[in-house]
């Protein structure tokens, strides 16, 4: 009876890990995150770079965290028209302005874990500024693993 009874629990736990649908993983020596013309990043999308969680808002307050990201619009909330409302107002996000900010938080957080994480090649960070484009390397020529959130709308490639 235990015995039947531990099977069916076995049997139940693997076909429920089946139906959870998986996140994309890259693995590799160097990979590229391709921001260019992207418009659609929303509210609390993420991306995970070697164990390190990056969010997307759209609250201008939440960008402030260090491990936070602006999404593809920003709300600001302004307040003191005549009736003291508080006012929603939204604003796009350039592309350029998000890759940035990743590659800031990516390289200082390499520095904070004395480059045990990913961060860009230096010779390639014009790429950065030119096409909005990140290459990421380990600096102990290691692999590094990037996962997203399941909709993350920047194209990955891993190049080696």
């Amino acid at each position: 009876m235990k015995a039947c009874v531990f099977s069916a629990i076995i049997v139940l736990s693997l076909l429920s890990a089946c139906d959870k649908p998986k996140n994309p993983v890259y693995v590799g020596e160097e990979i590229k995150l391709d921001f260019r013309g992207i418009r659609n990043i929303e509210d609390l999308a993420w991306i995970k770079i070697d164990g390190v969680k990056y969010t997307h808002h759209t609250n201008f307050e939440k960008q402030k965290d260090s491990l936070s990201l602006p999404a593809s619009r920003t709300t600001y909330y302004l307040v003191g028209n005549e009736e003291n409302e508080t006012i929603e107002k939204y604003e796009p996000v350039n592309p350029y302005t998000v890759a940035l900010t990743l590659g800031d938080k990516v390289d200082m957080m390499s520095i904070i874990t004395e480059q045990q994480t990913a961060r860009i090649i230096r010779e390639k960070r014009f790429l950065l500024h030119l096409q909005a484009t990140l290459i990421l390397h380990n600096h102990n020529g290691g692999d590094i693993v990037v996962e997203t959130s399941k909709d993350y709308p920047v194209p990955i490639e891993i190049l080696k």
